[in-house]
């Protein structure tokens, strides 16, 4: 079956109401559901890896530790895609500079009493970030 201009047309203008439809009358109901869910996801990213933090206080087998690298690298990636997304400035630089911090490619080394150090500070941080993300959700 061959399509006319016309058929085309009327095709192109269904489309644009229905995506104007979508845009308008759906999209703000959605955005809000889309937005708690990524904060919610957030804080459980944030919760995992302050607990794997913690975790290498404790003495662990080496693959544990670099594998804790690697899922900070990632988990920090996406908490500065997602701060940036929320147009969160000054997270999104604290989020590049710890997945830069812990990537496993090219380590930097610190000593371990340093590294604890450094996993208790950050932990904290964000647990202290999970915190005052909920008390925010909570008002709005």
């Amino acid at each position: 079956m061959y399509l006319g201009e016309e058929d085309i047309d009327t095709v192109s203008k269904i489309d644009e109401l229905v995506n104007n439809y979508l845009k308008f009358i759906l999209a703000p109901q959605f955005e809000h559901i889309n937005v708690n869910n990524q904060k919610m996801n957030n804080s459980i990213i944030k919760v995992a890896l302050a607990t794997l933090l913690l975790l290498c206080l404790l003495d662990m087998p080496y693959g544990f530790y670099q594998f804790v690298r690697f899922t900070a690298m990632v988990g920090f990636a996406y908490l500065a895609y997602s701060a940036n997304e929320q147009s969160e400035k000054n997270e999104l630089f604290i989020y590049i500079a710890l997945a830069l911090l812990f990537q496993p490619f090219f380590k930097i080394a610190l000593g371990r009493t340093v590294w604890n150090i450094v996993d208790v500070i950050v932990s904290i941080g964000l647990v202290i970030s999970v915190i005052k993300d909920s008390k925010i959700r909570l008002k709005g």
